[in-house]
């Protein structure tokens, strides 16, 4: 709605709403669907264009309902609010703002006094009638009105590049920022567009077969209709692009990155180690896919599951090794698990990498422990232990991903949503929380795992809460909440304690000496904090 509204409609709705705060003793809050606030009365009016965090306006939007919150920061629409307990406001009550079946935006009635919450819960059922009312009007007057200038400034006047979908994925509109971005297309409209997650609000793009690593902000219009943001052009290794193992950008990662780069241009052997669950044939994927053997065909074998069958004799087996090895002839052949390979296997796996002439096949093998230590008990040949070993690949576990966990929840989401045919709206931000603080000990495929889980339970509202995440990831979370609480400084915390005493018991003396009472100080070191912390008695009747 921020670029609905143009400076004189804004200034034509703050002459309705101001008074009506007046009259009523409340503020009045306008925020856009994205969270952005538009218009506001009091304190509010000094914060225009500022993004909010109040949690329940977006569950307005998500619900599609008018919502009261008797009481901010306990009230159960609020607990996963980062405002927390800081919320100073007695009272809100927000409705969506609709316009041509489309919700725009937000608008709240909120105040900062205990006695005029009372009045409103009194006759609450007037209040949100009016609410409701005023959205209805103000729409209607400045909005549905004005649709064609609206969309007119939407898509020429702003600097942001867009474009429209259909439900389809067809684009219906585009500005001349999108255009810019595939310039080899003559016309953009009616083109079928293929949106691939492939991060954290990264995405690739294809139409037409023209493909763009995007930064894109997604925003739902209704059923039928998306609005595709585009932020930024990201360039990128077009050979990194479809790989959601190499996910984050922590300084581990972006090592790894480029040392996978260099080693897939090889074709020595090698050895990639990693704990369970690292997804480590996935990572010999992406070799085999960017090396030179690329068009040949990638072969696994699990050494743990061929053991485990034991079905054959030892010169059965050998052939059955050797015809797997011819079968990978101009591609790769990836040994998981290679600490459980039999010994005559080894000795036969030896030979080939030592006597080869014949075959172009790369071999990679892959284990979860240290083989020095099966040389060590004669469980693994030396030789080929060093053979392997010519170049080596450890995939760092989750626990040293810290900086790129929520970069992989986020894409797990999104595939899973979309496979699972659910959709996702929200991930609250306190199961958002619990999620990234998780230890991960099963690594990649345990987040996997979990977040199928999580998408399979969520309901029609497309929202994630905490009740969703399984007891062994809240436990854990509930069991460490002080050691990743966020340090604030103890000079905020002071004043806003100071400042939300005196809203609440008043400026006079007689209030400031209950106040010296309840924060257990003196009334002299309580008026010398009220002057260090520049507390003044217009900005308490502000926020009474």
């Amino acid at each position: 709605m921020k670029n609905y509204l143009c400076g004189d409609i804004k200034q034509k709705i703050f002459k309705i709403i101001d008074p009506m705060s007046k009259a009523l003793n409340i503020e009045i809050d306008i925020v856009d669907s994205l969270g952005i606030r538009i218009i506001g009365t009091g304190i509010y009016k000094q914060r225009t264009g500022n993004k909010i965090n109040e949690i329940v306006y977006k569950k307005s939007i998500l619900k599609n309902k008018t919502l009261v919150i008797e009481n901010p920061g306990q009230n159960v629409e609020c607990r996963d609010c980062t405002n927390g307990f800081q919320c100073m406001q007695k009272i809100v009550l927000v409705t969506p703002m609709i316009c041509e079946g489309d919700i725009v935006g937000t608008i709240a009635f909120l105040s900062f006094s205990e006695h005029q919450r009372e009045n409103i819960l009194r006759s609450i059922e007037s209040y949100t009638e009016v609410l409701e009312n005023l959205s209805e009007m103000l729409i209607n007057q400045f909005l549905k009105n004005n649709y064609e200038d609206i969309y007119k400034n939407l898509f020429f006047e702003t600097d942001e590049n867009i474009m429209v979908l259909d439900k389809d994925n067809n684009i219906l509109d585009y500005n001349c920022g999108s255009k810019n971005l595939f310039v080899d297309i003559k016309d953009l409209k009616n083109k079928k567009v293929f949106i691939k997650p492939i991060g954290y609000k990264n995405y690739e793009v294809n139409i037409s077969g023209i493909k763009k690593h995007l930064e894109l902000e997604i925003r739902e219009l209704g059923e039928n209709v998306k609005i595709l943001y585009i932020k930024k052009l990201i360039e990128v290794d077009e050979s990194l692009m479809d790989d959601a193992i190499l996910i984050g950008h922590s300084k581990i990662m972006t090592s790894l990155k480029e040392k996978m780069k260099k080693i897939s241009k090889l074709t020595s052997p090698l050895i990639i180690i990693g704990g369970i669950g690292t997804n480590k044939e996935m990572f010999a994927k992406w070799l085999h896919k960017n090396s030179k053997q690329k068009t040949g065909k990638f072969i696994s074998v699990n050494c743990r599951d061929e053991k485990n069958k034991n079905l054959l004799d030892k010169k059965s087996e050998i052939e059955l090794l050797l015809g797997k090895i011819q079968l990978a002839n101009k591609g790769t052949i990836f040994f998981d698990e290679i600490e459980n390979m039999e010994l005559h296997l080894q000795e036969q796996l030896l030979l080939f990498l030592e006597k080869n002439r014949k075959l172009d096949v790369r071999v990679i093998a892959a284990t979860k422990i240290n083989l020095l230590d099966l040389v060590e008990k004669n469980s693994f040949l030396e030789d080929l232990y060093y053979k392997l070993s010519v170049y080596r690949l450890e995939i760092p576990s989750m626990k040293y991903r810290k900086d790129d966990i929520e970069d992989i929840l986020d894409y797990l989401f999104l595939k899973c949503s979309e496979k699972l045919l659910k959709k996702i709206t929200l991930i609250e931000p306190r199961a958002k929380k619990q999620l990234c603080e998780y230890d991960w000990k099963g690594n990649w495929k345990e987040v996997e795992s979990v977040v199928k889980y999580i998408v399979e339970s969520v309901d029609e509202t497309g929202i994630v809460t905490k009740d969703m995440i399984p007891e062994k990831i809240k436990n854990n979370f509930e069991i460490s909440d002080f050691k990743y609480k966020q340090i604030r400084k103890i000079s905020e915390i002071e004043r806003e304690e100071i400042l939300a005493a005196l809203i609440q018991y008043g400026w006079d003396i007689e209030s400031k000496k209950k106040i010296s009472k309840k924060l257990g100080v003196g009334i002299a070191t309580l008026y010398r904090k009220m002057e260090k912390y520049q507390i003044d008695k217009n900005e308490v009747q502000k926020l009474q």
